[in-house]
């Protein structure tokens, strides 16, 4: 943030303004430039770098970028960055126009995903009926529960902590880990159970499912729009973030 300098001599007595009555409109136009300085360097501050986070519970890319590189991002410039993270992955609803059958198929959801996300007036079935997942039931538990969590959070830092949990437990938990990881995020497991068994899971879910777009394959991560593999993501967002640059990217620019 720039300094505002300090209103150098403009400090004086009431006599004085007495005996000189320019004197305290002069004061006064200072201050205001002053605070007009200072109020236009707030409102200027650098925007948070945008990251987008596309992942599936029970796929093995997924939990090494949130629980290795992601985690090392939170921890290191996680004061200028903004998560937005969509747990649908590489889900899809089956629909007529694009396949009934609930086997897992890549062309078909790519083929759900054309149709139906980010499009105008798309086929009434698109976003109702069964969720086909790569990785089964354990996956579609998972997947609903931290979209609960996403929803019952205060902000994206507050939920991390659950979903690195949920990431680390989950080859022997499975859902049967939220109550131990909303305990160490500090989530409320009653309203997080609640969401889940009720309709609100399933509302929730669609929603993710309308902001993900189509892609390749998860995890995928967006920084400021730009697909960009785990290992870079660090780099990318001190590239990107138009503040003061933290201390991990100074060290960066040295090196490089």
């Amino acid at each position: 943030r720039k300094q505002v300098a300090p209103l150098v001599g403009l400090h004086t007595s009431a006599r004085a303004m007495a005996a000189h009555p320019g004197l305290a409109a002069l004061l006064a136009a200072a201050v205001s430039a002053a605070r007009l300085a200072l109020a236009s360097d707030v409102a200027t501050a650098a925007e948070p770098v945008s990251i987008v986070l596309i992942t599936e519970a029970g796929c093995p890319g997924c939990m090494r970028a949130i629980t290795g590189e992601l985690s090392a991002v939170v921890k290191e410039v996680g004061d200028i960055i903004d998560m937005q993270h969509h747990p649908f992955g590489n889900n899809y609803f089956a629909t007529k126009e694009c396949g009934m059958d609930e086997t897992y198929n890549s062309d078909v959801r790519h083929c759900w995903a054309r149709t139906c996300v980010g499009v105008p007036n798309p086929p009434a079935d698109c976003f109702s009926g069964s969720i086909v997942t790569q990785h089964g039931p354990d996956e579609a538990a998972v997947n609903r529960m931290t979209a609960c969590a996403i929803a019952h959070s205060a902000s994206w830092r507050k939920y991390w902590p659950f979903l690195v949990c949920m990431e680390e437990a989950y080859p022997m938990l499975h859902v049967d880990a939220t109550r131990n990881c909303s305990g160490q995020a500090r989530l409320d497991y009653d309203a997080l159970s609640a969401c889940y068994s009720g309709a609100e899971g399933g509302e929730l879910l669609v929603a993710h499912a309308k902001a993900t777009a189509d892609h390749m394959f998860t995890p995928t991560i967006l920084v400021n729009g730009e697909s960009v593999d785990a290992d870079g993501v660090l780099q990318a967002v001190c590239a990107a973030y138009k503040g003061p640059s933290p201390p991990v990217c100074q060290k960066m620019t040295v090196l490089t």
